[in-house]
């Protein structure tokens, strides 16, 4: 996934945003920590491409948005995604009188509002701690992660057989809900 990623996304913010796309692709991992140890060895192919320079700005931001992508960006927007969001729900249903909301419906209601907190957060993350050009320049252009990229064997019907089984029990788990 990493080096599919780091050879079709250009630039910082292409991995920024990538990294919330491959946080939304696993929604069906309830899960933080289940989720970020499934990310983590993308994060972590990512800063060896640049040579893993761990006090760089870019490192912090990276980090901290693949932190960010994980925890407040799933886990606010899925309604199993943390405690709060089940007291939230429950609160609602004393105050408009028994009525509930759904897993979907809840997906709904803060997909747009977990944007913009995102949006704002990324943003804000660059703003404090500026990426260093150099290391910007080599996340644009990774001829490594491409020439890795295209020396990864086609997927095996093993592998196709564990993506159905995935895909099937995140269908399940949305529509069991609804």
């Amino acid at each position: 996934i990493a080096y599919f990623l780091l050879s079709h996304i250009k630039g910082f913010w292409g991995i920024n945003i990538a990294t919330y796309v491959a946080n939304l692709c696993l929604i069906g991992v309830p899960s933080v920590a289940a989720r970020a140890g499934i990310m983590a060895p993308a994060l972590k192919s990512i800063m060896d491409s640049i040579g893993n320079p761990k006090e760089s700005n870019v490192s912090r931001i990276l980090a901290y948005n693949f932190i960010n992508s994980s925890h407040a960006f799933l886990s606010n927007m899925v309604l199993t995604g943390g405690v709060v969001n089940v007291l939230m729900l429950a609160f609602y249903s004393e105050m408009s009188g028994g009525h509930t909301l759904t897993w979907v419906q809840w997906l709904i209601i803060m997909f747009v509002p977990t944007l913009i907190y995102c949006a704002i957060a990324s943003a804000g993350a660059v703003i404090f701690n500026p990426p260093e050009p150099e290391l910007v320049a080599k996340l644009r252009d990774s001829a490594a992660a491409k020439a890795s990229y295209a020396a990864l064997p086609p997927m095996s019907l093993d592998e196709w057989k564990v993506v159905g089984l995935f895909l099937l029990t995140i269908f399940l788990w949305v529509i069991g809900g609804a």
